[in-house]
């Protein structure tokens, strides 16, 4: 996929294209953290690879994505 800042949406996860319901970029005012913060969630190197470069650090990946490469 090819990937342009200005094609980017953070309400997508750069991995599957699929809403990644981040709790960080939610505008609701809820004062519960996102899941992503969860200690049972990690971020393995080999799952951040698969963030194409242009969407790196400007989208979050979605739970389905993380749990799939949880070790």
């Amino acid at each position: 996929m090819n990937t342009s800042p200005d094609t980017i949406a953070p309400n997508l996860c750069p991995i599957c294209n699929k809403d990644n319901q981040c709790g960080n970029i939610s505008a609701c005012g809820s004062k519960t953290s996102c899941w992503c913060r969860s200690p049972e969630i990690k971020f393995p190197e080999k799952l951040l690879t698969k963030i194409p470069n242009g969407a790196r650090n400007k989208a979050c990946i979605c739970k389905a994505c993380a749990l799939a490469y949880q070790e």
